[in-house]
């Protein structure tokens, strides 16, 4: 998706899917493609929702019978914020997004992925240190859809950025997550005036082996983006 002046930068997304920090930092991977066309601003005015969602990952990317669910509009304060605190688009709101949530019903899991694109590079680097703040807390808080919260365990941030394996990343930081509903991971990273997000949910103490891996799941999205 040429949209942006700058190569892959950043990329971040919440991988609970029963992995830990550690698990991601210990896998192998190839590495992505790397595509050197210079891109395009992204004010350029090609740039649309379908555009953007065309470049998120689907059932077929990940295999098993994950598919497409509904995906809500309905976001939560980030986890060390109080409740009833600003989100991140209420912070730093976006030109341009789409989303899709996939969910695998044998396994009870979850992936998202969100796709943001900001006015700016400067824009969407100023999201991107919201969002590193968000998790800038030991115990924080996870904000459910209905209203409720639990406490949610933060270990890191740690970077991971060598274990993608995408020489368009320049950087990729994560976070281990654990509520007493789900375990986690979280990393986030920048391209250009863009900020990607992938969420992969799973129920505490599930076995790992039985979902996608987090890093093969990190460098498919990560490709579909920079190959379209």
């Amino acid at each position: 998706m040429r949209t942006h002046r700058k190569p892959l930068r950043a990329l971040q997304c919440i991988a609970a899917a029963g992995a830990s920090l550690a698990l991601l930092a210990s896998c192998g991977g190839s590495g992505g493609s790397s595509d050197g066309a210079e891109p395009t601003p992204s004010n350029s005015g090609t740039l649309t929702v379908d555009v953007l969602k065309s470049v998120l990952l689907s059932g077929a990317d990940l295999g098993g019978d994950f598919q497409a669910g509904p995906a809500s509009d309905t976001a939560s304060p980030l986890p060390c914020a109080a409740g009833g605190a600003r989100t991140l688009d209420q912070q730093a709101p976006p030109a341009l997004q789409a989303r899709t949530v996939l969910l695998s019903p044998s396994l009870t899991g979850e992936i998202s992925e969100q796709l943001k694109v900001y006015d700016n590079d400067a824009a969407a680097s100023a999201a991107l240190a919201i969002y590193v703040a968000g998790f800038a807390c030991a115990t924080g808080s996870l904000y459910g859809a209905d209203g409720t919260t639990e406490p949610l365990a933060i270990v890191g941030p740690s970077d991971v950025t060598a274990n993608v394996g995408v020489s368009q990343v320049d950087g990729v930081i994560g976070w281990g997550l654990t509520s007493t509903a789900v375990d986690g991971l979280a990393i986030v990273s920048q391209f250009g005036a863009s900020l990607m997000f992938l969420t992969f949910l799973n129920p505490t103490g599930a076995d790992p082996a039985k979902y996608p891996d987090s890093l093969q799941v990190v460098q498919a999205a990560l490709a579909k983006i920079v190959n379209s």
